[in-house]
């Protein structure tokens, strides 16, 4: 069945999303809750489970802090 070409899908990013979003995708911000949660990419809801916030967030940078995250899987 042919569709044409109004029904192909773009996989590129629009300049106009990247634009809005510059913050977070170019300057590597982030939000901090409450019980000094941080999370990327930013979230109106808290993800610790013991804090459930909502909408109580503060914008934090990440690009210059020092990361204590665990990859997964593990590097041996």
């Amino acid at each position: 069945m042919e569709r044409g070409i109004r029904a192909e899908v773009d996989k590129q990013t629009g300049l106009s999303t990247l634009y809005r979003n510059k913050e977070m995708s170019q300057n590597c911000w982030g939000t901090m809750f409450g019980m000094r949660t941080c999370q990327f990419p930013k979230s109106k809801i808290c993800v610790n489970p013991d804090c459930g916030a909502i909408g109580s967030q503060v914008d934090e940078p990440f690009a210059e802090k020092r990361q204590n995250s665990i990859p997964i899987p593990p590097i041996a």
